[in-house]
């Protein structure tokens, strides 16, 4: 099962999968682990509850968070829709003190003297909040294609799931059609690569033509030179013509 969440939110989590997953097969919709001769992908998972601005290093996006060996998967007739739930995380100061980052607004205060010091340092750190969100998506690498759906304080993801499955069910369609035309445009560009494969070999071909062209015209011209010599050395001739 695929979860982006701290140990603290697992359990709402697992709750939060089990309510979606049964309400989606009571639509005749499948929930499965992708097959490993599928070649389906996962799409990239930020947790943060304000976006972040992605780093070039695609590396460590890549390794930044753990990810499953194999996505979840809900087919909604024959069209894959990824499922991934994710424990949004909030950005706040944290202190440095013993060994470990404390969140500042959740320390207990402590008296201390006029001249005493923690010897710590304080600096931004994330910590989940709680709060979930269901990231459904295309796995098939010829479409293009993301939703989320994000709890609040006013209202959690389980009173959202009707909805969820009725837009999922939308989505399908759509999803089809953005796999066909990815699909599409795969094939012209394996046409145009196969077009510059054969121009190139084409190229390839003919240079080689020329050069076996020049090299034999030199090597002709060399047997005449040296044919030449003897002639003209056997007429007595000083120097070659």
């Amino acid at each position: 099962m695929d979860l982006v969440v701290s140990k603290t939110g697992l359990d709402k989590a697992l709750s939060l999968a089990n309510d979606l997953f049964r309400e989606l097969e009571a639509h005749d919709c499948r929930v499965v682990i992708g097959a490993n001769g599928e070649q389906l992908r996962r799409a990239r998972v930020d947790e943060h509850e304000v976006p972040q601005k992605r780093r070039t290093d695609d590396y460590y996006e890549y390794h930044r968070l753990w990810s499953p060996g194999r996505i979840t998967v809900a087919y909604i007739g024959t069209v894959p829709i990824g499922l991934t739930v994710i424990e949004l995380s909030e950005e706040a100061e944290a202190r440095y003190l013993k060994g470990e980052y404390v969140r500042v607004d959740a320390q207990t205060p402590i008296k201390r003297s006029r001249y005493s010091t923690d010897g710590g340092w304080t600096t931004k750190r994330d910590y989940p909040t709680g709060r979930l969100c269901l990231q459904a998506y295309c796995p098939d690498w010829r479409g293009e294609w993301t939703k989320q759906w994000r709890e609040t304080n006013e209202r959690d993801l389980k009173t959202q799931i009707p909805s969820i499955i009725r837009e999922l069910v939308n989505a399908a369609p759509l999803i089809a059609d953005l796999i066909k035309e990815g699909e599409l445009k795969a094939e012209l560009q394996r046409q145009e690569w196969e077009e510059e494969r054969r121009e190139s070999e084409r190229k390839l071909a003919e240079e080689r033509a020329a050069k076996a062209r020049r090299d034999s015209r030199d090597e002709l011209l060399q047997i005449i030179d040296a044919t030449r010599t003897r002639v003209c050395w056997r007429r007595g001739c000083n120097a070659a013509i």
